[in-house]
């Protein structure tokens, strides 16, 4: 059970502190920033016990959704109308938290000008949505905040992300050094991909799928420049794997956020979204069941297709959101008897259902 009250009071708590940074956002300095990542940080810990007694209390039956594979809600962008689709509640993993690893590489690994613009949009989403939205969703850190806990979690995930790469290819490799010895080039790697594996590896674009991997790898680099230096004298398959590698990771921890804590991932990347599927398909999450993937699915279908900003947002809300339209589609699909619906059927029940109401 969510403890609600809890969730309010800390979620009053973290917006003192950032309200305290909101009228000099744009002018604060890479030391600023650190100050700031610090206290947050300091904030979190403070907070602990009550984070982790919140998340390890929710259950299935409260419908709790939490924002994978993005940084921030992206409130100007409307991207609250998209994410209010689904559950009761809807946390977003605090995204100053995550940017900590970031901010203690150099300048050769990062591009820190960059960086600083996506944090102080990422800030200045977090005060709009305290001040607009603080009912609508919550911040959490939802990944371990001690250091030493946040290196063994991504050790884990490394090592895992490693089974997941080696299980996308026809030979039982038994580690990615096997497949490097016996590789030299993007085409050996894609002649032992497996066939039903190889157009779900898209690392730019959806229209990638049929490219050959070569294609798709250059592509990625092409529009990753920022990666360059770090790829310096790897080999074409070391590369593949790098690029791969951290992808699956991202899956993986999406796919153990949500085994964890029992919440549901809304996806609105399409390249997240084609790793997370990996994990369904390719059966490396078996407890991963049907609905729990359209429950992931459907809403990942629905905000590409549809916008949702058209409406007013709390009637939207209201009458669409928190699960409604999505528990209403997957029940019809199962009448149906319809395991895994193509994303036009989505669409049009999904247009249907909102025809109904108006």
């Amino acid at each position: 059970m969510v403890e609600n009250k809890l969730l309010k009071k800390i979620s009053t708590k973290y917006q003192n502190l950032l309200e305290k940074y909101e009228d000099k956002v744009e002018e604060l300095s890479i030391e600023d920033i650190k100050r700031l990542i610090g206290e947050v940080r300091l904030f979190w810990y403070r907070q602990q016990t009550c984070v982790t007694y919140l998340l390890s209390n929710i259950e299935k039956d409260d419908n709790v959704a939490y924002l994978a594979g993005a940084m921030r809600l992206d409130i100007v962008n409307d991207g609250h109308f998209d994410f209010a689709l689904v559950g009761n509640y809807r946390v977003i993993n605090d995204p100053i938290v995550r940017f900590t690893s970031f901010y203690f590489r150099t300048e050769s690994e990062i591009n820190f000008d960059y960086l600083n613009k996506y944090l102080k949009d990422c800030i200045k989403d977090l005060l709009l949505l305290f001040k607009k939205y603080q009912d609508d969703f919550y911040i959490l850190p939802m990944e371990p905040i001690n250091t030493l806990d946040l290196k063994q979690y991504y050790s884990i995930l490394s090592d895992a992300a490693e089974n997941m790469v080696l299980a996308l290819f026809d030979n039982n490799y038994s580690s990615v050094d096997a497949i490097m010895e016996e590789c030299c080039s993007y085409e050996d790697v894609d002649r032992r991909l497996m066939p039903e594996m190889r157009d779900r590896l898209v690392y730019d674009s959806l229209e990638d799928s049929r490219l050959p991997l070569r294609d798709k790898c250059l592509q990625y680099l092409a529009n990753n420049k920022k990666i360059l230096s770090i790829i310096d004298g790897l080999s074409e398959p070391q590369i593949f794997f790098m690029i791969t590698n951290q992808y699956c990771m991202q899956a993986l921890g999406i796919g153990n956020l949500m085994k964890t804590y029992n919440v549901y991932p809304f996806i609105r990347n399409d390249i997240t979204f084609q790793f997370f599927s990996l994990l369904f398909y390719s059966n490396i999450m078996s407890d991963l069941s049907s609905e729990e993937y359209l429950k992931v699915y459907i809403p990942y279908v629905l905000q590409k297709a549809i916008d949702f900003s058209v409406f007013e947002y709390h009637n939207m809300n209201e009458k669409i959101g928190g699960g409604k339209m999505l528990n209403y589609l997957i029940k019809d699909f199962e009448k149906e008897n319809t395991e895994f619906p193509m994303p036009n059927e989505i669409v049009k029940k999904a247009k249907e259902y909102i025809n109904q109401l108006a």
